[in-house]
């Protein structure tokens, strides 16, 4: 009996020693960045990716522990994403690609040299994520041709 409560007193502190050192809160939330890029093949879209705001995170959790505070989980791969837009509007769907990247696919190619806003403000996220900023632009790669070359 006495090799059990030791074994589970062992599992249980190393179990605690293995949970992130402070998760996010509504009071100490994780900041979090969007970044937008164009999908190597047209017709694939675009991806938005949810990263830790590194320079707002050290500010505020420290060198060696903003990692860990601005982790989170926004979403679920392969489910829908709500809230989230382009403009100009453009027809396609919006799903979760991995916990923090979503990606857009239209159902007709992206114009080439096209600029386009993503706005999330209208998602839902915890009340532990805070956003840097609600909005990114891109433009998409203009319209190219290439030739093999012939010896």
């Amino acid at each position: 009996m006495k090799l059990r409560s030791t074994i589970l007193a062992c599992l249980a502190a190393l179990l605690a020693s293995a949970a992130p050192a402070a998760a996010a809160t509504p009071s100490a939330p994780a900041y979090i960045d969007i970044s937008v890029q164009q999908n190597i093949d047209w017709r694939d879209g675009l991806t938005v990716r949810f990263l830790p705001d590194e320079k707002l995170c050290r500010s505020k959790y420290g060198n060696k522990q903003w990692q860990s505070a601005c982790a989170t989980v926004l979403g679920e791969d392969g489910e829908p994403v709500r809230g989230i837009a382009i403009s100009p509007a453009v027809p396609g769907t919006w799903r979760w690609a991995g916990r923090t990247s979503a990606r857009f696919t239209p159902r007709e190619t992206l114009s080439p040299s096209a600029s386009y806003t993503i706005d999330t403000a209208g998602m839902h996220i915890p009340a532990s994520v805070k956003l840097s900023r609600p909005q990114a632009k891109i433009t998409t790669r203009p319209l190219a041709v290439s030739m093999p070359q012939h010896n």
